[in-house]
């Protein structure tokens, strides 16, 4: 049996390669954007730990994501079982957690979306996005640089 081969046509990871085994189906879609329902996920070359979560609903979209404690260590999300529904898994320690990142641009510095995690099964090939019911948890939070490092980016 042969695999078939989906080339990646977004700009930060455009002719990249996957196959079927690498799609996410986020069956909600995300907020938002309930049509935009199978992504991949892709490492940026040269901005670690920075990831590409490309939409193959639509080629031009794209989300920055990040595991939070690269930057927020006490991150924590907490969720009941009803918010995790589309998901087989329910114990949140067993998902992978990533945050859309707010890229920088003129005075505005880069930013990570705690407000809106994504929630990822890897058993089961399937994440969804909630909101945090932690009202400390921002849309727009700035890490403080000094603290979590440079990131690997190059232009």
């Amino acid at each position: 049996m042969s695999t078939q081969t989906i080339r990646i046509e977004h700009p930060l990871a455009r002719g990249a390669e996957v196959t079927e085994q690498d799609v996410w189906d986020f069956p909600e879609g995300l907020i938002g954007l309930p049509k935009h329902r199978r992504f991949v996920l892709l490492p940026l070359p040269g901005c670690a730990p920075f990831r590409l979560l490309a939409s193959l609903d639509d080629p031009t979209f794209g989300l920055v994501v990040v595991a939070p404690g690269e930057f927020a260590p006490d991150y924590e999300v907490s969720f009941g079982p009803r918010d995790l529904l589309p998901l087989s898994e329910r114990d949140p320690d067993h998902l992978e957690v990533l945050v859309p990142v707010v890229l920088p641009g003129g005075a505005a510095p880069l930013a990570l979306n705690l407000r809106g995690p994504l929630l990822l099964s890897r058993s089961e090939r399937r994440g969804i996005q909630r909101v945090s019911a932690n009202d400390d948890h921002p849309v727009r939070w700035v890490p403080d640089a000094a603290e979590a490092g440079e990131p690997e980016c190059s232009s």
